[in-house]
């Protein structure tokens, strides 16, 4: 109901500009807040950035300011007005109090990668099937207890006790994966398109309502705001339309 809202707000746009003080040298404001997980995704940022500039084109006056938060302190950002929007990355679909609305963006698959060269490696191998392999070691970052906590649930699903490896980083993970130390999962829009040395192997044999990393935009309800409104709709065709990972 929401999306309706917002599709019906912008569709009036033009009568909202003819009748608003936006293009007469009146300065107007959009504070955005990103929870961490919002500012690493490369693919995210560069799907803001976007959003953003087709949103100053059509509202030229318009001061956008960036800032990064905590994901405990959304929901108060937002009430108390200290934010107007709020892009939020999350292994859970976000619960929030009633004062405030949630608009999805983007829903993002876990998948695995594996190296070319890794003795597993064959045409039409499923990620069950790697999960059921001996001797098999499985990557993880240490840092990324969500995603620790979904695969846990995955591998529960699964009745499997795999041997995972817990590195520190992205780049050390994919540097394990290259060199065949492990199959690596992570979420696969937040991958680099450029994995020479790997395949992406989607885990749609997986429990995938577990595997999934959720983009939301988060905003005060009852808002009228025809540069808010134009915004979210913006990032969540932009989001949808960005170049996916070819597997």
């Amino acid at each position: 109901q929401a999306a309706l809202d917002i599709t019906s707000r912008v569709d009036e746009l033009p009568k909202v500009l003819r009748r608003s003080q936006l293009f007469g040298g009146k300065r107007s404001s959009l504070r955005l807040g990103l929870i961490e997980d919002a500012a690493k995704a490369e693919w995210f940022q560069q799907s803001i950035a976007s959003a953003l500039f087709e949103t100053q084109s059509l509202f030229p006056n318009v001061l956008v300011n960036l800032s990064e938060i905590g994901t405990a302190d959304v929901a108060e950002f937002l009430q108390e007005d200290r934010l107007d929007l709020c892009l939020y990355v999350s292994h859970l679909i976000p619960s929030f109090p009633e004062e405030i609305e949630t608009h999805h963006l983007y829903t993002d698959h876990i998948c695995l990668v594996v190296s070319k060269q890794h003795p597993l490696n064959r045409p039409g191998v499923t990620a069950q099937e790697l999960l059921n392999a001996k001797d098999a070691d499985f990557l993880l970052l240490d840092t990324n207890t969500g995603m620790q906590s979904q695969m846990s649930h995955i591998f529960g699903a699964l009745d499997v006790t795999p041997s995972i490896r817990y590195p520190h980083s992205k780049d050390l993970a994919m540097l394990q994966t290259y060199s065949g130390l492990g199959m690596f999962f992570y979420p696969k829009r937040m991958l680099s398109t450029n994995t020479p040395s790997a395949f992406i192997l989607d885990t749609y044999d997986l429990p995938t309502k577990n595997a999934e990393l959720y983009f939301y935009a988060c905003r005060k309800r009852g808002q009228d705001n025809a540069i808010l409104d134009f915004f979210i709709q913006t990032l969540g065709r932009v989001c949808a339309s960005s170049e996916i990972l070819n597997t």
